[in-house]
């Protein structure tokens, strides 16, 4: 998973490379937020991915290994990301994307539409057949009848 607790700084100390997470506590004061978002705001392998240019937005990305990647593990990663996002919908607002999510939406929804389609079709089948089955009854008994 990478989000804004993964993000690091990254800066050069004479030929070596230094990585500094940006947030190393959960306690946030408003300001260290202030000067966190202009530093994240400033770094570009953060701003755009991560975060959004004005810093009131945010992401994480999740990755799915390829050899779980299946139709059940994708749904029971989304329903428990959906409960998790659901415990604060009233103070922020969720997004979810991507193609393992698209994929899954997609998935039910044509389950639900073949559900609708064959429940439909069977049913005016059923009906059709009914309606030809007692015009034909009909139509013999009135034949015996005129004989």
């Amino acid at each position: 998973m990478r989000s804004l607790w993964s993000a690091e700084n990254i800066q050069g100390n004479g030929t070596r490379l230094e990585f500094e997470p940006y947030l190393q506590t959960a306690d946030l004061t408003s300001s260290i937020t202030d000067s966190l978002k202009s530093e994240l705001t400033q770094d570009s392998f953060v701003e755009g991915f991560l975060i959004n240019d004005q810093a009131t937005a945010t992401s994480f990305y999740l990755e799915i290994n390829e050899d779980k990647n299946s139709f059940e593990v994708r749904q029971q990663i989304i329903e428990e990301l959906t409960d998790v996002l659901d415990q604060y919908s009233g103070s922020y607002d969720f997004k979810l994307s991507g193609i393992p999510y698209y994929r899954n939406q997609y998935v039910n929804y044509l389950n639900r539409e073949i559900t609708f389609y064959i429940t439909l079709s069977s049913v005016l089948i059923i009906l059709l057949l009914w309606i030809l089955f007692t015009e034909v009854l009909l139509a013999s008994s009135s034949r015996m009848m005129i004989v």
